[in-house]
């Protein structure tokens, strides 16, 4: 094109034109600008939030590449955000290698777009220490497609091992109370069985694992359940524990109901102890024989 022979009109036409053109091209890139801007700064306060928790919430995209981690991460695993960011999260040797395939797992349903429940996995610090956290996840849509995962990882370390050592207490309670020769049962104040030994439930001819979460009275003999109710009913009133005296088979038993826990004038726990005396009656009986003869 020889621009000499444009029209000088057309020329000036062009170049207000292509200015215009420059000048909403300069306002969309700046407004583009102030939209990052305002995204990375709403980003930071994001991660400052969290990094006053013990939640660390990161970005991984479908490659499971980490593209960014809120800065508490170094507080929780040892490891600084710029160790971790660009790297796949299967590499990184965080995840314990038990739990790496249900991680992964875990990953692409939410990748496909599904919502998946928080899981726990083990978690290994720089220094070795081993660690829990429960992580949580979300797919990150763009323009309709799922482009990578948010999710937040909350340190449940305590949580986990308080678990752990409440299970220790309660087996040791169990063994503890199998051991003894008694029959002993723990109740609510409504009569429901919370725990019991294998003693009574042999002597209720039923089975810990069905008596549990029962009714008390339903696993006696009907002969029974009357009188024991009121016994039941008579320590909760007093809150003073209540002794019996009981023949069943052929066999003698000392029974004592105690109340336990009182709270408000009320006792919020009931136990009952049940021995058998039967030896112990026919060593007396013995004993009065040979004293009258």
């Amino acid at each position: 094109m020889n621009l000499l022979r444009i029209p000088p009109e057309t020329v000036a036409k062009e170049l207000r034109k292509a200015n215009r053109m420059i000048a909403e091209r300069d306002a969309e890139v700046s407004a583009l600008k102030n939209k990052l801007a305002s995204a990375r700064e709403r980003e930071k306060r994001y991660f400052l939030h969290f990094s006053l928790t013990n939640e660390i919430m990161f970005c991984y995209d479908c490659a499971f590449r980490l593209r960014s981690v809120s800065p508490n991460v170094e507080r929780i695993t040892g490891y600084a955000p710029d160790e971790l960011v660009g790297r796949c999260f299967h590499e990184l040797g965080i995840v314990d290698p038990a739990d790496m395939e249900d991680a992964i797992d875990n990953a692409q349903h939410v990748l496909s777009g599904k919502i998946v429940p928080a899981s726990i996995y083990g978690v290994i610090r720089k220094n070795v220490e081993r660690r829990y956290a429960e992580v949580s996840g979300l797919p990150k849509i763009h323009k309709g497609e799922v482009v990578g995962v948010i999710s937040v990882a909350r340190d449940i370390t305590e949580q986990i091992e308080l678990e752990k050592s409440l299970r220790e207490s309660l087996e040791a309670a169990r063994m503890l109370l199998d051991a003894s020769s008694d029959s002993l049962i723990l109740l609510n104040t409504e009569g429901t069985v919370l725990a019991m030994n294998e003693v009574a439930a042999l002597r209720l001819g039923t089975t810990v694992k069905d008596a549990l979460g029962k009714c008390v009275f339903s696993c006696m003999p009907e002969s029974y359940t009357r009188s024991r109710k009121r016994h039941f009913e008579k320590v909760t009133r007093s809150m003073k524990p209540v002794h019996l005296s009981e023949t069943r088979q052929g066999k003698h038993y000392s029974i004592t109901i105690y109340p336990l826990f009182p709270h408000q004038g009320r006792p919020t726990r009931i136990a009952i102890n049940g021995r058998e005396t039967t030896p112990r009656r026919a060593r007396i009986q013995k004993l009065g024989v040979r004293e009258r003869i």
